[in-house]
């Protein structure tokens, strides 16, 4: 499967475009929505993704969102884009992505990529500020091991995990040349302040369970440059 997939033709722009043309003139204006978010998410992301670190950055009802069978129905509603392997969410070929985010990125992302990068931190902060909390693996003992933590099942991190490793490059990402989005995150009492009185040692906590701790380290820093140039817009971008 992997071999035919790195074969494909390199000219599918007309396919691609028959099918999002399709997508997009759907009769079905919820369906057509919901594939636009989730196109728009999976091009937006680090890395690939699974059905439940899906669920908390697209809008759908809450029994849907838990079930499996559900949501692997939502994905097959966005034609052949993308594809489904042991619940983790992929592009059918690398041709597709740059398709979305090339020719079809006034219809995936109508508002602006940055508004998805936008989206995605804001709602990576919420999931964050519900789900996390002391003692997550109920270790018990503070000085406890990485080594000595067992996999609880189900994972209490399972959802949340995505969201504590990148919410900080989505942030990054959200951010245009010219102007900063959302200006209200980096003042006192904002979103990124409330996280960090709030959850600070709970997220530390959950990179380290997550075994990404150098992650958190680097996303700090990372947080601290888009600070210090918040004040000027204009120099977004100079720090990677």
């Amino acid at each position: 499967m992997q071999k035919k997939l790195t074969t494909f033709p390199p000219k599918l722009n007309a396919l691609y475009k028959r099918i999002i043309d399709q997508i997009h003139n759907s009769k079905d204006t919820k369906d057509t929505e919901l594939c636009k978010s989730i196109l728009a998410i999976i091009s937006a992301v680090q890395r690939p993704i699974t059905l439940d670190k899906l669920a908390p950055f697209i809008d759908m009802p809450k029994e849907v969102s838990t079930h499996r069978e559900a949501l692997t129905e939502i994905i097959g509603l966005c034609g052949s884009f993308l594809t489904l392997q042991e619940r983790t969410i992929s592009f059918i070929h690398q041709s597709a992505k740059d398709f979305l985010l090339g020719e079809a990125v006034n219809k995936i992302f109508s508002s602006g990529i940055e508004d998805i990068h936008y989206s995605i931190f804001s709602r990576s902060l919420r999931v964050i500020a519900d789900t996390l909390h002391r003692d997550m693996y109920n270790l018990s003992t503070p000085g406890s091991s990485i080594d000595d933590a067992k996999l609880p099942e189900p994972d209490p991190l399972a959802a949340v995990r995505y969201a504590c490793i990148y919410w900080v490059d989505h942030l990054y990402d959200s951010q245009s040349s010219d102007n900063t989005n959302h200006p209200d995150v980096f003042q006192d009492g904002g979103v990124i302040d409330d996280l960090l009185r709030q959850h600070y040692l709970h997220w530390l906590e959950a990179l380290s369970l997550c075994r990404s701790i150098s992650s958190g380290v680097l996303s700090i820093a990372k947080l601290a440059n888009i600070l210090q140039v918040s004040s000027n817009p204009g120099n977004f971008h100079q720090f990677g």
